[in-house]
């Protein structure tokens, strides 16, 4: 389940996130949760370099 529901879900969720989180199983979900937004944001790094280089004219 994603970190930010996790966080700001029902409390049941995140009765279930601290639970988890104490049993250290939580710092596995942040650590994936950081792994997939560092590689969304490479892919927009890559999308906007792409839009700057072509809307230049390839100078």
């Amino acid at each position: 389940m994603p970190l930010f529901s996790d966080l700001f879900g029902p409390p049941a969720v995140q009765a279930r996130f601290r639970r988890d989180a104490v049993r250290g199983r939580g710092i596995y979900e942040l650590a994936r949760e950081l792994a997939g937004l560092a590689g969304l944001l490479g892919w927009l790094a890559v999308l906007f370099y792409l839009i700057a280089v072509f809307s230049t004219g390839l100078n």
